[in-house]
């Protein structure tokens, strides 16, 4: 059934009411003829002229409803079924809470994007498994100043455990360099001090990660970066922290961070 005429169903039905009662009417009209010269003081308003009169009726208001429902909208007699309706939204971050904005930027009295994890996506090209953000306070789970269980607790068993005085300091040195990791944590009385990141598994929070460009550098952080000539380009945290990015032939060969040992 055609879905622009949604009640043809309806004006069929009272069409076929209507033609019967006309076919009804026309037989009685007749029935009565023959008998008129029969039945003393026959007329219009007779049993047999109500019958006609009555049927004559029903014809024409069925042929005038059927008439009506076939030009007939849904809109005006209902929908011969439900039709769900997708609703639709628009949020302004003024109306919800809950909407993230921008991360702050980084000046003298906030440490800004790289101090606090984020939830934003590996990035591309990286498939690998799993990412570990790395910050001023943080590299992974690994959180500055934790004790050392927290080192195994996080990357699991070293590849080694040494001294190391590379950072001005004779420091404990725990050296991952399996399944992709190449970091090392650095720890001073028990406590996490420093980190060294050499794979590409490690990116900061606001998405540069050891194989990156330089350019990649720039272009996040801008003119918070101090060059300090030696190959790296640093940015300054609170509290003494830092992170920095060692580049080499163009791209960030590690990145480095947590409190200054030197």
């Amino acid at each position: 059934m055609s879905s622009s005429r949604p009640y043809l169903w309806l004006a069929v039905g009272l069409w076929s009411g209507s033609g019967a009662c006309g076919v009804l009417a026309v037989a009685a009209a007749l029935r009565k003829k023959r008998r008129r010269g029969e039945a003393e003081g026959e007329h219009p308003a007779s049993a047999g002229g109500r019958v006609v009169l009555y049927l004559v009726s029903l014809a024409v208001m069925g042929a005038a409803l059927g008439v009506g429902a076939f030009h007939a909208s849904p809109g005006r007699l209902g929908s011969p079924s439900p039709q769900l309706v997708e609703p639709q939204f628009e949020v302004s971050e003024a109306a919800s809470p809950l909407i993230m904005v921008q991360a702050p930027s980084l000046t003298d009295s906030a440490q800004g994007d790289e101090s606090t994890p984020t939830t934003s996506p590996s990035p591309a090209g990286r498939t690998d498994g799993k990412t570990y953000r790395v910050g001023f306070d943080s590299v992974g789970d690994v959180q500055i100043g934790d004790d050392e269980d927290s080192i195994r607790n996080a990357f699991g068993t070293p590849t080694s455990v040494r001294p190391d005085d590379s950072l001005g300091k004779t420091l404990k040195a725990f050296v991952y360099e399996e399944g992709g990791l190449a970091l090392t944590i650095y720890t001073l009385d028990g406590k996490v001090k420093y980190y060294s990141a050499r794979s590409e598994k490690f990116v900061t929070h606001s998405g540069v990660a050891v194989g990156d460009s330089v350019d990649k550098v720039r272009q996040t952080y801008g003119s918070r970066l101090e060059d300090r000539g030696d190959g790296s380009l640093a940015l300054a945290g609170q509290k003494g922290r830092v992170v920095v990015f060692w580049i080499r032939s163009g791209k960030v060969e590690r990145i480095e961070g947590g409190e200054r040992v030197s």
